[in-house]
């Protein structure tokens, strides 16, 4: 909200234009005049008025033809109408053409000041209103933008909030590379040529690096360039931009930089508290992830290499936990899933069989069908799986799941449990259908490996039966042709 209220005051008599504008600007409005509709439009093209105190007869028209082309611009602006009739005849074209109210010449200037008076409360408790519930909407989509678990997804919400809300022809984020704090990284941009994403820019070059330094935002737009002088801008007035910082723990993480090009109202200060509330959650939100990224990435080396020494010694399962995450990526992708509950399910993919280092050797190599006391044994791969990666049993959904049930058969008969259809966890139903491909290609102490077109055949035989036959399906037409 601007810090006065714009009043347009329209008469084609010049002594009745002064006796209007003079006590209004003592009330503190700031006060545009104009003796025609061409006029009148023309001076409040760039920035609305909050209110139009409107003469009937204007040079080149009626003030109610003038009224109607500045609601179709500005759809909050209020009205007083002035009129040569009388007191119920103006009331009534006052009402009939959308007028708020209207003065009855000859009017005094007691009478002025208390309709305009009583005009500009109303506006600014409207406005008051208006503003808090549109932070209350836009704080809720704030909210919403800034759940996301996918970093990607993340800054594209971002800035499409910021343009969308901004009205904004461009919104773009820049980041501080983490890996070289000396360098700005455009990550995402709505409204910029897509050879600028990705784009790297020093942190200390032009107005982003002004706002790195000083930590605070800035407001370009016409109202604010006499306090522009100073910086490295390029700006002859036309267009605005808001540029804030998005600051982590004391320290500058990026900027979000929300212009308008061909929006005719320009940005004004006002703009900048739901601006701040968005780059506010944005940086809680980026530096979060960045550390359950950080924290992922580790997990997953951790679960790769111990995955590889369990496969050491036996060439029949060398890579296995590997290519069995890539395809259960691949299907669980296909899944519509949020991508944290991927993520998951590879790695349960890679650690599903961690428990296989408490098997002897000459069980897992024995070239002859399992005994019964064998087979009993190799069953309890999943629990020693969990018990490896979890011994307090703190792990749950679908990285439990995955793991200790990804041999249960869909048509029942499985084990540990003999879980059957829907009771077995989604997780473990993507990872048995890629476990099982992967198993049928690759060559057997007992059996040798299978082509691709075996592999689909035996795939569609098992469906149903072993396999949940909508995911295998999907792994046959999607999947498999891409591998």
């Amino acid at each position: 909200m601007r810090d006065r209220l714009r009043v347009l005051v329209a008469e084609d008599e010049e002594t009745i234009l002064n006796i209007i504008r003079i006590p209004l600007e003592r009330m503190g409005f700031q006060v545009v005049t104009a003796r025609s509709i061409a006029e009148a439009l023309s001076k409040t093209e760039r920035e609305g008025p909050d209110l139009a105190i409107l003469d009937w007869v204007l040079e080149d028209g009626s003030g109610v033809a003038l009224f109607q082309k500045l609601k179709n611009r500005y759809p909050d602006l209020l009205g007083l109408l002035i009129t040569g009739h009388s007191a119920t005849e103006g009331a009534r074209q006052a009402e009939s053409s959308g007028f708020w109210d209207f003065l009855a010449k000859p009017f005094t200037v007691t009478e002025l000041v208390s309709k305009t008076k009583r005009s500009a409360e109303f506006l600014l408790m409207k406005k008051a209103k208006d503003r808090s519930e549109r932070i209350a909407r836009f704080y809720q989509r704030i909210l919403e933008v800034t759940a996301s678990r996918d970093l990607t997804a993340l800054m594209k919400g971002i800035i499409s909030l910021a343009r969308e809300e901004g009205k904004a022809d461009i919104a773009s984020l820049m980041l501080v590379d983490p890996d070289d704090p000396s360098r700005f990284i455009i990550a995402a941009a709505d409204g910029l040529p897509e050879d600028l994403v990705q784009k790297v820019v020093p942190v200390t070059e032009g107005v982003a690096g002004r706002i790195f330094e000083k930590g605070s935002g800035l407001l370009i737009a016409p109202q604010t360039l006499e306090d522009l002088k100073d910086w490295p801008l390029r700006y002859g007035g036309a267009g605005s931009a808001l540029c804030l910082p998005l600051i982590s723990a004391g320290r500058v993480i990026g900027l979000l930089n929300i212009t308008r090009l061909t929006n005719p109202q320009p940005l004004t200060p006002s703009d900048w508290e739901p601006f701040e509330l968005l780059t506010r959650r944005a940086s809680e939100a980026l530096t979060t992830l960045r550390a359950l990224l950080k924290a992922a990435c580790l997990r997953w080396i951790a679960f790769s290499s111990f995955a590889r020494y369990t496969e050491e010694g036996d060439p029949h399962r060398k890579g296995t936990a590997e290519r069995s995450g890539q395809l259960t990526r691949a299907l669980a992708d296909l899944a519509d899933l949020p991508s944290e509950e991927v993520e998951e399910i590879v790695l349960a993919s890679i650690a599903r069989d961690f428990g296989m280092v408490r098997i002897p050797e000459q069980i897992l190599k024995k070239p002859a069908p399992l005994s019964d006391e064998e087979w009993m044994l190799v069953k309890q791969h999943p629990k020693w799986s969990l018990e490896i990666l979890d011994p307090q049993g703190a792990v749950t959904g679908p990285l439990r799941g995955g793991i200790f049930h990804h041999h249960e058969r869909f048509g029942g008969g499985g084990y540990p449990f003999g879980l059957k259809g829907e009771e077995i966890p989604l997780s473990a139903r993507i990872i048995s259908v890629a476990d099982t491909f992967d198993a049928l290609t690759r060559p057997r102490p007992y059996r040798p490996a299978l082509s691709h077109q075996q592999a689909v055949q035996e795939l569609l035989r098992l469906s149903g039966q072993q396999l949940d036959p909508d995911l295998t399906q999907l792994f046959v037409t999607r999947v498999i042709p891409q591998v």
